[in-house]
C-alpha cells in the first residue's frame, strides 16, 4: 500500500517539479500564479491539472487551443511517481524511518534530483537556485548526523569538482557544462567515497550507451547536438544513495575474481 501512496504523491508532485522547473529558468516565481498552456496562455483549470490522467483524458491536446501538448509533461509525471515508489521501498528497507531528519533529508534530496533531472533534460540547464541550497543543507545535515564522515565527504566532492573541471576544460566546455562541474562538488559531499565512484560509473557508462543510441538512431548528430549529462549523474547519484555501498563491493568481488 505504501508503494501506491509513494506513487500518487511523485506523480503530483512530479506536476509541480514542472511548474518549478519551468519557472525557475523563466525566473518566475512558481509559488504565485495560475498555470497556464504554453500556446494560448489559457488559464488551465483543475481538471486540466490531474496528472497523468488530464494527458490521458484530453488526448494530449490542449483544452482550449487544441494545440498538441509535450509528451515530456506525463512522462516526467510517471518518472517522478515511479522513483518517489521506488523510494518508498528505500526508506522501509534502508533507513531508520523513526529517524525524522533523515527522512526529511532524503525526501528533499530525491525531490531537487527530480527538478535537476527535469530541467536539465527540457532547458540544458543545473539551476543554481536548486544546486546552492541542497548543497549546503547536505553539508548541514552531514554536520549534525554523520560528523565523522564530513572530511571525507568534503574531500570526495572536491576530487570530484576538480576531476569535472579537468573535463570541461580539456574538452573546452564541449564535453559537459560548468552546472555539471559544480554538482559533481555536491555529488561527492552527498555520497562520499566510494558510492560517488559508483554514481559516476553509471553515469558515464549510461552517458554513453544513450548517446550512442540517439547517434544511432539520428535522434542526435555526433558535431553540433547537445546530450545533457545532468540527467545521467542524476541517476547515477539516486542508485548510489541507496545501493552504492552494496554495487561497490560487488565491483571489488568481481575485480579481485579476475586478478
Amino acid at each position: 500500500m505504501i508503494y501506491l501512496f509513494s506513487f500518487i504523491i511523485g506523480i503530483i508532485l512530479g506536476s509541480f517539479f514542472n511548474v518549478v522547473s519551468d519557472r525557475i529558468v523563466k525566473d518566475e516565481s512558481f509559488i504565485t500564479g495560475r498555470s497556464h498552456c504554453e500556446y494560448c496562455k489559457h488559464t488551465l483549470s483543475t481538471l486540466d491539472l490531474i496528472p497523468l490522467i488530464s494527458y490521458l483524458m484530453l488526448k494530449g491536446k490542449c483544452r482550449y487551443c487544441k494545440k498538441k501538448l509535450s509528451i515530456y509533461y506525463p512522462f516526467s509525471e510517471l518518472i517522478t511517481g515511479i522513483v518517489f515508489a521506488l523510494s518508498g521501498y528505500f526508506f522501509i528497507q534502508f533507513l531508520n524511518v523513526e529517524n525524522v531528519i533523515s527522512v526529511l533529508f532524503y525526501l528533499v534530496t530525491i525531490s531537487s534530483l527530480l527538478i535537476i533531472f527535469l530541467t536539465d533534460i527540457k532547458y540544458y540547464i543545473i539551476p543554481d537556485k536548486i544546486l546552492y541550497p541542497i548543497m549546503v543543507l547536505t553539508i548541514v545535515y552531514i554536520a549534525l548526523v554523520h560528523a565523522n564522515l564530513l572530511l571525507i565527504s568534503v574531500i570526495t566532492g572536491i576530487l570530484c569538482f576538480l576531476l569535472f573541471l579537468l573535463i570541461f576544460v580539456v574538452t573546452k566546455r564541449k564535453g559537459i557544462g560548468f552546472g555539471d562541474v559544480k554538482y559533481a562538488f555536491w555529488l561527492g559531499i552527498l555520497l562520499s567515497f566510494p558510492s560517488a565512484i559508483v554514481a559516476l560509473y553509471i553515469a558515464f557508462i549510461v552517458g554513453a550507451i544513450v548517446s550512442v543510441l540517439l547517434i544511432v538512431g539520428k535522434r542526435k548528430k555526433l558535431h553540433g547536438d547537445i546530450i545533457p549529462f545532468g540527467p545521467f549523474l542524476v541517476l547515477g547519484t539516486y542508485v548510489a544513495l541507496f545501493w552504492g555501498p552494496m554495487i561497490w563491493q560487488y565491483i571489488l568481488h568481481l575485480s579481485f575474481a579476475y586478478l
